[in-house]
């Protein structure tokens, strides 16, 4: 389902990326990802609320692969002579971060349950997004 989401995404945060919303646009994404774990925190006792884990599953996804896009697009805009590192290092933080993530996910979930994992998982998008917005307030629009 998320795979679905992030194929989507990909290319519509590029076409943003291009036509210079890069700021606003990845702001959106990470708050997608707030509004999806939100979603996903919602007790699922029976079918008729399994759309809200489905909806939060799909906008995690998107959200988190528009992120991506709008950092791999900073890494591309740099000097070739600095390109080759910058990617390395970003995809090395990439991975290295969603390997903690994964860690402290799985044991916020051995140790809270559904619900407090999820809270994490909303804070620490509510801090990017607040990130985003501090770091789009002091560089230039792209």
């Amino acid at each position: 389902m998320t795979g679905i989401a992030s194929v989507v995404a990909a290319p519509v945060a590029g076409r943003l990326a291009d036509r210079g919303h890069s700021s606003v646009a990845n702001i959106a994404s990470v708050l997608l990802v707030a509004v999806g774990f939100g979603l996903a925190m919602a007790e699922i006792g029976n079918l008729s609320e399994l759309w809200m884990l489905c909806a939060g599953a799909i906008l995690i996804g998107a959200g988190v692969t528009g992120h991506a896009v709008f950092g791999q697009r900073d890494v591309f805009g740099m000097p070739p002579a600095v390109r080759a590192r910058l990617n390395g290092v970003f995809m090395a933080a990439y991975f290295v971060s969603g390997a903690l993530g994964s860690a402290v996910a799985g044991s916020a979930y051995a140790l809270w349950g559904w619900r407090a994992t999820c809270a994490l998982g909303l804070t620490a998008a509510a801090l990017a997004a607040l990130r985003s917005v501090r770091s789009s307030r002091t560089m230039p629009v792209t």
